[in-house]
């Protein structure tokens, strides 16, 4: 029986002879033979770039469906702020009244 070493799919270079873990793998070229900085033995790197995606819901400029999240009271000296978020997307945004403008209501 043969010992495997796990050189496939990992987040360093590995070396499939001695299991040696390469330093500075960011600066190895996929394609490119090196020789192992432990056993000396040569070996290839294959560079797998494997993306990962997100994405977050937008709402159509000027469709935004707001409601009032939170409110601060003379949050600056004379002012108000009140925070929003779109019902829609979950975009927030804030604004600033004059706390004399009247309560603030939910």
């Amino acid at each position: 029986m043969t010992d495997t070493i796990n050189c496939c799919g990992t987040s360093e270079p590995i070396c499939p002879h001695c299991g040696r873990q390469q330093r500075d793998g960011w600066e190895m070229q996929d394609g490119k033979n090196y020789d192992c900085e432990e056993c000396e033995k040569p070996f290839r790197l294959n560079v797998e770039h494997c993306p990962v995606y997100s994405t977050e819901k937008v709402c159509d400029p000027g469709k935004h469906l707001w409601e009032i999240k939170d409110t601060w009271k003379e949050l600056i000296p004379g002012k108000d702020r009140i925070d929003f978020k779109c019902k829609l997307c979950g975009e927030f945004r804030s604004e600033f009244i004059d706390s004399k403008a009247g309560e603030i209501k939910k």
